[in-house]
């Protein structure tokens, strides 16, 4: 029976190993730049970066969703973005994706948030049906990042 609860102390090398695990399925793994301590410091503060609802198959962790707050200025309030939603191979198709999704909506709701927003490859069919199945609307956007990270580098 698969579970789902919000990350607690302790579950950091729980959530490094699943978010090695999702590199290692997408191959940007040498992106990986997060380390224990540094989501320890993200996740469990006051005022939390970050945060992460686990999924588990009796005690073995087999997927996480990860989420930030977010604030919209054109409608005047916050929103949950979703950053990553990963669920270990051996056990999609399980609804352990739906699980995580369900207490993300879950969370929202009991904070009057009424939206998530999320990014998703828009060749990545089968996420697009699974997210299309739980009701949410996709539209094209081009996404842009200015990153540089290596101005902070030695």
């Amino acid at each position: 029976m698969i579970t789902v609860k919000e990350a607690k102390k302790g579950d950091e090398y729980i959530i490094i190993d699943l978010i090695k695990q999702l590199a290692a399925n997408q191959n940007p793994d040498k992106y990986v730049e997060t380390n224990v301590g540094l989501l320890r410091k993200a996740i469990f503060k006051e005022n939390p970066d970050c945060s992460f609802l686990l999924a588990y198959n009796k005690e073995k962790a087999v997927g996480y969703l990860s989420f930030t707050w977010n604030y919209s200025i054109w409608i005047g309030r916050r929103h949950m973005l979703l950053d990553d939603l990963y669920v270990n191979e051996n056990y999609r198709n399980n609804r352990v994706g739906e699980k995580l999704m369900i207490e993300a909506k879950k969370i929202c709701v009991e904070n009057r948030i009424a939206i998530i927003k999320w990014e998703v490859e828009e060749k990545n069919e089968s996420a697009l049906r699974f997210y299309n199945r739980l009701g949410a609307k996709s539209k094209v956007k081009v996404i842009c990042k200015w990153d540089f990270n290596d101005s902070f580098k030695n």
